[in-house]
């Protein structure tokens, strides 16, 4: 997406957890239902090393992921993955992240995510069907609240961007 901001406020942005991850918070489709709660370390997701929890329920099933911030470059980068083996239904293990680039007055972000398909028989087999949707679904919703957040200085384009497993 290409945001007509500088790129430090964009980052600024991006760069509070609870801004991107507030759609985990309600039921959808791409969640089974379920709402997960996120719980920041003391460094709050802005530091390389801090630990973001995210955990919630869907039918009974306990959905556990734990992510630790592996690249923070600001203005321009940060990068979070799994911290060993989530317990979550059509991904095992991710990375996610997002990528800013000055482009004169405005900024162009490209949001990712790259996931390995779960390590049961069914996880693997729903994550075949699933995950890509999944995964699309969470990088729009990124790119989604990034858009609104600087709606009123005129976002002027719209790219996201996500890898398949």
């Amino acid at each position: 997406m290409t945001l007509h901001a500088p790129p430090d406020s964009v980052f600024k942005f991006l760069d509070v957890h609870e801004n991107i991850t507030m759609h985990m918070g309600q039921p959808s489709w791409a969640t089974f239902g379920a709402t997960m709660t996120t719980t920041l370390d003391n460094l709050r997701g802005q530091a390389v090393g801090s630990v973001i929890n995210v955990e919630g329920s869907v039918d009974g099933i306990r959905l556990v992921a734990s992510e630790r911030v592996v690249r923070r470059e600001p203005p321009f980068c940060k990068r979070w993955e799994t911290i060993g083996v989530p317990r979550l239904i059509v991904m095992g293990g991710y990375g996610m992240g997002f990528e800013i680039e000055p482009a004169d007055e405005d900024c162009r972000v490209t949001v990712s995510i790259d996931f390995e398909l779960p390590r049961t028989i069914s996880g693997a087999l729903l994550g075949r069907v699933f995950g890509l949707a999944y995964a699309k679904w969470c990088v729009d919703r990124v790119v989604d609240t990034a858009i609104t957040a600087f709606a009123a200085n005129r976002p002027v384009a719209l790219r996201s961007g996500w890898i398949s497993p």
